[in-house]
Order: C-alpha cells, then sequence, then structure tokens
C-alpha cells in the first residue's frame, strides 16, 4: 500500500533537504510540508506529485492486474539467464542485471552484490534506512541502461521493482 508521508520523507531525506528546504522550493508552508509527512494530512496527487518532484523524484502509477508482465500466449518462455552465479536463487533476470553492473567501471569498487540487489529492487528496509544508497543505485541502473520496473507479482500480491538490461548483450525478458 502506498503511504505518502513515507514516500515524502524518503525522497526528501534522499535528497538531502531539509523540511524547511523543500518547503521553500515547492512555494508551500513548512507546516503544509511537516503535516503530510507526519500522516497527518492527506495531500492531493497534483501537490504530492509536485513535492517529490522537488526532491528529484516522480510519482508513477502502474497497472495493477494479474500478470505481472505482459506476454504474448504463443511466445515460448524464453531460457533464464545462466552467465552469472545465483546462489540466493534470486530472479534469474534481476540477478544477471545486478551481476552486469557490477562489472561497468567502478562499480564493484562501491557496491557488493547483495546491497546493490536490495537497493535496486528497492526493498523496504533499505528505502527506510539508506534512501541515500536507493538513490545512487537507481542513478546507477539509468546511467548503464538498466530499467527499474515497477510490477505487480500477483504470487506475493504486491508491487516490487524489476531489473531490465537495454544493452547490446541483453538477456531476453519474458515480457
Amino acid at each position: 500500500m502506498f503511504i505518502p508521508a513515507e514516500a515524502l520523507s524518503t525522497a526528501r531525506r534522499a535528497a538531502g533537504l531539509s523540511i524547511r528546504d523543500l518547503a521553500q522550493l515547492a512555494d508551500r508552508s513548512v507546516s503544509t510540508v511537516s503535516r503530510i509527512e507526519a500522516g497527518v494530512a492527506d495531500p492531493s496527487t497534483t501537490l504530492l506529485a509536485d513535492l517529490l518532484e522537488q526532491c528529484g523524484w516522480q510519482l508513477t502509477a502502474s497497472p495493477k492486474d494479474s500478470k505481472p508482465l505482459s506476454r504474448k500466449k504463443d511466445d515460448p518462455m524464453p531460457t533464464p539467464p545462466s552467465t552469472y552465479p545465483n546462489p540466493r536463487n534470486d530472479d534469474p533476470w534481476d540477478n544477471d542485471a545486478v551481476h552486469w553492473l557490477l562489472e561497468q567501471p567502478g562499480v564493484a569498487a562501491a557496491w557488493k552484490r547483495g546491497p546493490l540487489f536490495e537497493c535496486l529492487r528497492r526493498q523496504p528496509g533499505r528505502v527506510r534506512n539508506e534512501p541515500h544508497r536507493v538513490e545512487q543505485a537507481a542513478r546507477l541502473a539509468a546511467k548503464y541502461g538498466v530499467e527499474q520496473r515497477d510490477v505487480y507479482d500477483p504470487t506475493i500480491g504486491k508491487q516490487i521493482v524489476r531489473l531490465i538490461r537495454h544493452d547490446a548483450r541483453a538477456p531476453r525478458y519474458p515480457w
């Protein structure tokens, strides 16, 4: 479930802004921003989108359907990539994207596989405790053409993030 207060607080902190800074950038009162973050005020979609944009974030919506991603009925399921080890048995396409990112210049010096995987997938604990690292991982993914796609996973009944490479040697994806 999306909670505006948590989203705004995470975005603001990741941007390194105080409540006062954000209020000034958005031309809103400190009280308004503070009440939204405290969960006391429920902002309009327009206001929340504006506040998030001031933090360098974007409010998006995605379909909540029974299929996590669409694929034509006749298309066979592609073989999952097995180029890299996957001892934790994570999603093979996500695992492939993370390992591929770690091979890019300077990435392995700043990241280990587990934290990068969790930050790119926007795991709740990482978003809550290390929003700056989540934002760094997102910038890294964008720099190297790895898409962080929000999808609905019916097997667990919630939105998750899938990682999709867009380089010339990217594996074939099932969606």
